[in-house]
């Protein structure tokens, strides 16, 4: 379990360009399927997603960009709407006591919205592979910064 803010907040950041495709709540807990081809088969190969849980999961509110110029930025409250469409994590932050995850909506989904800043306060975080391997934040940290350091040396022979 990831139980300290620092470390939850970290989570959605080794995330950074998965989809929250999938989010239920069920007794105060999240769960959630995030899509991360890329960090997923590193664990196996052809593994494409992470289950997230997050205890305690409550005050929630989606701060939506609107997909037109002329729309305005609309508060959501409703979980059923904001993860209709899947949200793509691009920076995870703490502002003040709640976690902040920015997100992108693809302009392919037929939301009203481009995208927002997802606010919710939890108390801890579970992460599991697709085989239900549950993972510590150092487990998580290793994998992104092998991917990383991976995709840095193949690019730099390019360069």
């Amino acid at each position: 379990m990831i139980a300290d803010a620092e470390s939850i907040r970290d989570v959605f950041s080794i995330f950074h360009d998965g989809d929250i495709a999938k989010a239920i709540l069920s007794d105060g807990t999240l769960k959630m399927t995030v899509d991360i081809p890329y960090l997923a088969d590193r664990v196996k190969s052809g593994y494409k997603f992470f289950y997230v849980e997050l205890d305690g999961f409550r005050d929630a509110e989606f701060h939506a960009w609107p997909a037109t110029l002329k729309g305005e930025k609309v508060l959501v409250s409703d979980l059923t709407i904001i993860f209709k469409p899947p949200l793509e994590i691009l920076e995870a932050n703490l502002k003040e006591d709640r976690f902040e995850i920015i997100c992108n909506i693809k302009s392919t989904s037929d939301s009203d919205y481009c995208g927002g800043e997802l606010l919710f306060r939890a108390n801890s975080a579970k992460v599991r592979d697709e085989a239900n391997k549950e993972y510590s934040i150092s487990e998580l940290t290793e994998i992104c910064s092998g991917y990383w350091n991976e995709w840095k040396s193949k690019n730099a022979e390019h360069v």
